[in-house]
């Protein structure tokens, strides 16, 4: 039996742990937010936390709009609407500002 390796947080926030994995020539990583951390969980809804950790994943309005069953324009609102209580602009700044912990 392979043994996984351990979880690790590379300077996220807490409560965000990452898995890797590696399948075939590629290597992926899993996000796990097991408690938002505060300041984030105060700025978003339920649902922008949930379509936020789908950014993370890197997945694109589309895939996150059929995983959740709505439409890719109420996607869209929602990931302008976790930027905008962010302060962030882009995906890369998301990924950094959880990367450092929340801002």
């Amino acid at each position: 039996m392979e043994q996984r390796p351990p979880r690790v947080t590379l300077g996220a926030p807490p409560g965000l742990a990452v898995d890797t994995f590696e399948l075939g020539p590629h290597q992926y990583a899993i996000l796990d937010w097991d408690a938002a951390p505060p300041r984030l969980a105060a700025a978003l809804t339920g649902a922008e936390r949930e379509i936020m950790l789908q950014l993370l994943a890197g997945r694109s309005n589309a895939e996150i709009a059929r995983r959740r069953r709505r439409s890719e324009r109420t996607v869209a609102h929602q990931v302008d609407s976790i930027f905008r209580r962010l302060g962030v602009r882009s995906r890369l700044e998301l990924f950094a500002l959880c990367s450092r912990g929340g801002g």
